[in-house]
């Protein structure tokens, strides 16, 4: 990991006169930035057990909430006046629940290949998320607090790597970007049959490191199968909607799986694409992504 420190750091939206400016990047180089921020909204318990005991409702607050986040990364650069306008290849919020203490977490995700980072649009993204649950909750309880808006991670740009302390690796929305990571998830009591490839399948070209394909969830799709990664076994290539069926048969609270959208690699994808071993597979509902 790397840290990139200035030997004599000072803020870059301030000129030498102490005059405010927005940073001249025209001679930077276009390079893959990421950036992944975090927000937890606390509440009391009466609000948290309604919201979380109304699966429905629970979907639509997480969801307007999941919408606003992407909407807001979108339009950064109109709130906070120095942000470049920039192209966002990608927006992803997702959300964990804990009942013990009441709170919600959330975590946005932006991609960009351009000359600066996406960190503000991360921020902007978590935040206006978090202001949107306080918002459809706030009739329970007004107390609800929207506390801890960090960056954990940012990449890309002639400072690198960057991860909040505290963290030894970056976080899962994207250590999914590794196509060929090894992580797999052994299926729990009652999650249904394990997983396979259909045997009619053609075989696939031989890979070194293809040993099945990888699966990332997220957001509600994640919540409902009660994971945010798996491995699917399998030395054969599938289609997409063959995944899909041996996911809506695993979960069947996914159904039905035909809304889902798929990315294959990072590229977004139809559901009759084929899917070969090896490949890295995000799973998502259709407004979670730009």
């Amino acid at each position: 990991m790397t840290h990139s420190h200035s030997d004599s750091p000072s803020f870059s939206h301030l000129d030498e006169a102490g005059q405010v400016r927005m940073v001249d990047v025209a001679a930077k180089a276009s390079t893959q930035r990421v950036a992944v921020c975090s927000a937890r909204v606390s509440m009391n318990a009466q609000a948290f057990d309604l919201l979380n005991g109304h699966e429905r409702g629970k979907g639509e607050v997480l969801n307007t909430a999941r919408v606003a986040g992407v909407l807001a990364a979108k339009r950064c650069a109109e709130l906070i006046p120095l942000c470049h306008t920039l192209p966002l290849s990608f927006v992803g919020i997702d959300f964990s629940l804990n009942a013990d203490t009441h709170h919600i977490d959330i975590t946005s995700t932006c991609r960009s290949d351009y000359k600066t980072g996406v960190e503000m649009e991360a921020m902007m993204a978590c935040s206006v998320a978090a202001l949107t649950v306080y918002d459809m909750c706030k009739a329970v309880d007004k107390g609800i607090v929207v506390e801890d808006v960090r960056l954990l991670y940012k990449s890309g740009g002639k400072s690198g790597e960057w991860l909040a302390p505290g963290f030894s690796a970056p976080p899962p929305s994207v250590q999914g970007q590794a196509r060929h990571a090894a992580i797999a998830s052994t299926p729990g009591p009652g999650t249904g049959p394990a997983l396979r490839a259909p045997a009619t399948a053609a075989t696939a070209a031989s890979r070194p490191d293809a040993t099945g394909i990888r699966l990332v969830y997220f957001a509600q799709v994640a919540e409902l199968a009660g994971t945010r990664q798996e491995t699917l076994s399998c030395s054969t290539p599938l289609s997409g909607s063959d995944l899909l069926e041996q996911l809506q048969e695993r979960y069947p609270r996914l159904a039905p799986v035909g809304r889902l959208k798929l990315a294959v690699n990072q590229r977004h994808v139809q559901h009759d694409v084929v899917i070969q071993p090896g490949d890295e597979v995000a799973v998502f509902e259709p407004v979670t992504g730009g």
